[in-house]
């Protein structure tokens, strides 16, 4: 039985051994890059920047540990003027004198998942449409003509 490997890169260390020994002429560049540090930090603030609610060192990170898309993050990343769910900022750039809020990445998708629901219930109540090249599903099963319909609205809900 072949060993168990600690690393969720083992495979790299492997490709790292072939680049380097002297019978393979694999490639010119003789390092394998293990991306460890790749990404850019991302700060979550509060709309006036006063309260840090989330920092990351990637947006994979980001996505993963509080449930913001990378479409999501793309939108809204250090653009002036435009606030995520208008009550959030997302810069790569730290703000001084910030205070941390200490919430878990748990406490904080809660947070930010209440706040969709706001978000969303404010834009369609005031005849906005989250998405507007959103489109109602619906299927119609041949044999016994059952049609179920899946409206297109809040994802969160």
């Amino acid at each position: 039985m072949p060993p168990k490997f600690s690393s969720d890169y083992y495979f790299l260390f492997l490709e790292q051994y072939y680049l380097l020994h002297d019978s393979f002429n694999l490639n010119t560049r003789r390092v394998v890059n293990f991306r460890v540090n790749q990404g850019v930090n991302i700060y979550l603030y509060d709309r006036e920047g006063q309260i840090l609610y989330y920092y990351s060192f990637s947006v994979r990170q980001m996505c993963e540990d509080i449930g913001i898309s990378h479409l999501t993050l793309s939108k809204y990343l250090d653009k002036d003027g435009a606030f995520y769910l208008n009550s959030f900022r997302l810069t790569k750039t730290a703000i001084e004198g910030a205070k941390p809020s200490y919430l878990t990445a748990e406490e904080l998708a809660d947070m930010l998942l209440q706040k969709k629901k706001e978000y969303f219930k404010n834009n369609l109540l005031i005849g906005g449409n989250k998405n507007d090249s959103s489109q109602p599903l619906i299927i119609q099963e041949v044999s016994s003509g059952i049609v179920l319909n899946f409206p297109s609205g809040d994802p969160t809900t």
